[in-house]
């Protein structure tokens, strides 16, 4: 799956405005219609240039994957717009699996997790 959504202005945070903070390893959970819970867990966090991306990117076949996107680089403020795009990939992993745990005291965990 592939999810777009804004990080907002500068001084006015929108929906992705966080996703900058994430980093691999971390977790990121996913809630379906149906109430079901889907996990993932990042394992690249990236800056591309405007209409560019990770090769493969929102390919309906492989693993199951979560790719993330949202604006990032400079903010130019004639345009409202940003130069570049913040891309975080995760990968999915069993609600079961070790890396499903929470992390131990003191480590970092993802922002809303």
């Amino acid at each position: 799956a592939v999810i777009e959504g804004h990080a907002g202005y500068p001084n006015a945070p929108m929906l992705f405005g966080k996703l900058g903070q994430l980093r691999s390893g971390d977790r990121i959970v996913i809630v379906l219609a149906d109430g079901s819970h889907q996990l993932f867990l990042v394992d690249s966090v990236a800056v591309w240039r405007g209409g560019t991306g990770p090769a493969g990117m929102g390919e309906p076949f492989g693993p199951a994957r979560l790719t993330l996107i949202t604006c990032g680089g400079t903010f130019h403020p004639a345009t409202h717009q940003y130069d570049k795009r913040l891309v975080v990939q995760a990968e999915r992993i069993p609600l079961d699996a070790p890396s499903a745990l929470p992390p131990a005291a003191g480590a970092h965990a993802a922002p809303g997790t």
